[in-house]
């Protein structure tokens, strides 16, 4: 993903332990000078101002990659969490990255649990 949206955004941001996820995913595929890293990095959580939209990235834990993030709209209650959802398809579980199908479920549920009722889940 990050090299097809890197010729159209200005900053790509992820959770700290994508780099190296990414970095020995490329080796595998010996893609290493192809790929694109972000440009910012964070731990638990990372927010910033957007138009009249606050963003906020949460690591809830590692679920099927041990970076994944889920991006929460927040002035709008919506929860964008990507590929941490999939329909009539089972996931790739990324376990040499620290993923695990009990910590996907765990991430779920956590997300579930963080956000209110009226939080629209996509």
């Amino acid at each position: 993903g990050n090299p097809v949206f890197r010729k159209v955004v200005g900053k790509i941001v992820g959770h700290e332990n994508v780099p190296s996820l990414q970095r020995a995913a490329a080796e595998r595929r010996g893609s290493v000078d192809s790929q694109e890293y972000a440009d910012v990095t964070y731990g638990d959580e990372w927010s910033m101002d957007l138009g009249h939209e606050r963003v906020s990235l949460r690591h809830l834990g590692p679920a099927h990659t041990g970076g994944d993030s889920i991006v929460h709209f927040e002035n709008a209650n919506v929860v964008h969490l990507g590929d941490l959802v999939f329909n009539r398809w089972c996931p790739f579980i990324d376990r040499d990255g620290g993923a695990s199908v009990e910590g996907w479920i765990r991430t779920l549920e956590r997300a579930l649990e963080t956000h209110d009722d009226e939080t629209i889940f996509i």
